[in-house]
């Protein structure tokens, strides 16, 4: 994602919380193994939120994406 959630036609911040929550729920009720990749300083105040503890990763910058792509497969692997 590139931040916080965000739709042209609604415009509640806490529904657009809960609608991607709850699509990642059903994504893992369905078998998906989900984990959140943002390009958000401020991810904390939303990210867990909609993945869970643990089951995503902030990056500052898109420059920081080739240096934490080895963190991010090791998430993945053992998840």
């Amino acid at each position: 994602t590139d931040g916080r959630p965000y739709d042209i036609d609604v415009h509640d911040p806490e529904y657009l919380l809960e609608d991607a929550r709850r699509a990642v729920l059903e994504a893992r009720h369905d078998g998906v193994q989900v984990l959140g990749l943002t390009i958000d300083p401020r991810a904390s105040e939303w990210a867990e939120r909609i993945f869970f503890a643990h089951r995503f990763l902030a990056l500052e910058s898109v420059a920081a994406l080739p240096a934490a792509l080895p963190a991010l497969y090791l998430r993945l692997a053992h998840a």
